[in-house]
């Protein structure tokens, strides 16, 4: 399925929309360095595009600290002419990559990342849901 790497460079899902909470992520990694679970990301031979973790990314970055992804697979996955994913069989909105990169939110991403069968990423996910809910500290 996947695997986990360090990378110093990610292009962040979203742009930081809370200051405060990058500027105190900042301040705990250049005390202790990365703590806590790794980034959700995939590789679109372009580069490194995160899921998860914008203010993480962006208080890393800032720092210039190597980032822990856990990189999805998605090699398999290429697309013809007519939009059609090889990998899947089907039109490109049927394929769990095109459901996840073009996902609105978090939930959309992980029933995408369910199809995905890749039960490290989807433990991920659901992490970082629950984080953002507010039950476990991001």
């Amino acid at each position: 399925m996947g695997e986990t790497r360090m990378v110093s460079r990610i292009e962040e899902l979203h742009a930081v929309h809370d200051a405060a909470k990058r500027d105190a992520l900042i301040t705990g990694m250049a005390e202790h360095g990365w703590t806590g679970r790794p980034l959700l990301a995939y590789d679109d031979g372009n580069g490194y595009h995160a899921l998860t973790g914008s203010h993480r990314a962006a208080a890393a970055i800032a720092l210039d600290i190597e980032i822990p992804v856990y990189l999805i697979d998605i090699s398999a996955h290429v697309w013809t002419d007519e939009g059609a994913c090889e990998a899947c069989g089907g039109a490109g909105e049927d394929c769990w990559v095109t459901m996840m990169v073009d996902a609105r939110d978090d939930d959309e991403r992980l029933e995408a990342i369910e199809r995905s069968g890749d039960q490290e990423a989807i433990s991920l996910m659901q992490a970082e849901i629950e984080a953002c809910d507010g039950k476990e500290a991001a």
